[in-house]
């Protein structure tokens, strides 16, 4: 296990052979609330990096798809929190138990042990007009500068 604090988070995260894994905690979810675009970016960044440094080959996740990625989860996590209980009166305990599962981490892996890796890279297409609609928080730091 990792640790890298970015924008004063501490961002907890595992590499393996094909991916980044990240732990979906309390602090993770306040980088992309807080910084959407430069807290994410420099995250995707940093995971690259530290899985070339680890695995001496580049992760074969382009930076955009692995954004789109950490947006999608994070996103789809807020919409999913919303329906949870619906879900789970309307028995489908099995679905909610694998979507709990699912979301302890982010796993982002290349082509071939990532089934979603098409469609983030499909999406990261569209990075860009996302982007628009996303606000970083400006701290006293970022004013100065």
């Amino acid at each position: 296990m990792f640790t890298k604090t970015i924008f004063n988070q501490t961002i907890s995260y595992s590499i393996t052979d094909a991916g980044v894994h990240l732990i979906n905690d309390r602090f993770l979810h306040l980088l992309v609330k807080k910084h959407p675009k430069k807290g994410v970016y420099k995250l995707a960044e940093i995971l690259k990096k530290h899985f070339n440094e680890i695995n001496q080959r580049p992760l074969q996740i382009s930076l955009e798809s692995l954004v789109s990625e950490i947006w999608g989860h994070y996103f789809f996590e807020k919409i999913y929190s919303s329906f949870r209980g619906v879900l789970k009166l309307l028995f489908f305990n099995k679905i909610v138990n694998r979507l709990d599962i699912s979301l302890q981490e982010y796993d982002c892996g290349e082509r071939g042990f990532d089934p979603n890796r098409r469609m983030w890279n499909l999406l990261s297409k569209c990075n860009g007009l996302f982007s628009l609609l996303l606000t970083d928080e400006h701290s006293s730091q970022d004013i100065k500068k």
